[in-house]
């Protein structure tokens, strides 16, 4: 049973032209022209030896929400396309799809957004924009084409790392997408990294582990004296901690269920921590090279994942 209480923050304000700005534009054309590919030289041995392919390597948040569109841009046409939007929260975003001009755009999340939702649609009326928008409530794995019908793109941000059950998911994506569509996913950080809990290391750097590695009474303990209040946790790590909404695997076994669900990777980005660099040849990557004798190095390093993928 869903909860339908509406989570919309009060100070919720749609800005349509995310990413426009004189200052947003320059950045963007500096990170393509200079640093993308300062990175891929700089970076390009780090993660090496994970078994996916890996095509360019970045720092943390090392590319903007419009940039990340127009990399979809790249590989399919988002003009005319139907998108739908999985785990979109307030649809904060949605400008940045709705500046393509797509034909219609979906949005889904397991929690109600209500007045944000309202607020998007309104100004796609008032600007008499082309694109239908539309929002449901409900849960991701459970969607069917006779809501939807066929997609020619799915779109998620921080929504894999919550899937309790990854691989339900992807086979509910791939039946909704038509032959040769795309989805696009960024997610992290990943359960092995730094922060993976999305709330260890509030307090201090090397505490950044310990959903590894304290036992299940200490970091209740250490979760409950870290809590901020309601309004705060709403989009942040003690609300997913509390619900426990972690897929909990590691980065090669998103791979894994990609192929299992018969999805094709045509581009992947992967960011790493700083913090999680930083603790390298500390005490606290020994705990956890002793604790967890099957994970990789790389993979407590490896923050998070963008990755474009394609049916065939």
């Amino acid at each position: 049973m869903l909860d339908s209480t509406d989570l919309s923050p009060v100070d919720f304000h749609f800005h349509p032209h995310i990413g426009t700005s004189i200052r947003d534009r320059l950045r963007d054309a500096v990170d393509a022209v200079i640093r993308r590919p300062l990175y891929k030289v700089v970076y390009r041995k780090k993660f090496a030896n994970l078994s996916y392919k890996i095509d360019l390597v970045l720092p943390e948040k090392g590319m903007s929400t419009l940039a990340r569109r127009q990399w979809v841009n790249q590989y399919i046409q988002i003009r005319d396309s139907r998108i739908l939007v999985i785990g979109c929260g307030t649809a904060w975003d949605f400008g940045s799809y709705l500046q393509f001009k797509p034909r219609e755009v979906v949005g889904i999340d397991l929690y109600n957004f209500a007045r944000c939702w309202q607020q998007v649609q309104d100004y796609v009326v008032q600007a008499k924009l082309p694109t239908k928008v539309t929002f449901h409530q409900g849960d991701i794995a459970e969607l069917d084409k006779t809501l939807l019908g066929e997609l020619d793109i799915i779109c998620s941000d921080a929504v894999f790392e919550h899937c309790q059950s990854l691989e339900n998911v992807l086979k509910a994506m791939y039946s909704l997408l038509r032959l040769g569509g795309i989805m696009y996913a960024s997610y992290g950080p990943l359960w092995y990294c730094w922060g993976g809990d999305h709330f260890s290391g509030r307090d201090l750097l090397e505490h950044g582990y310990n959903h590894l590695l304290l036992d299940f009474a200490s970091y209740q303990n250490y979760y409950r004296n870290h809590l901020k209040d309601d309004a705060y946790e709403l989009q942040n790590g003690g609300r997913y901690v509390g619900l426990d909404l972690f897929s909990k695997i590691s980065s090669q076994e998103y791979f894994e269920f990609y192929k299992k669900t018969g999805f094709h990777p045509i581009s992947v980005v992967a960011d790493f921590s700083a913090r999680a660099d930083a603790l390298l040849g500390t005490s606290v990557f020994d705990k956890l090279i002793k604790r967890f004798p099957h994970i990789t190095l790389d993979e407590f390093l490896l923050k998070g994942h963008l990755v474009i993928l394609k049916k065939i």
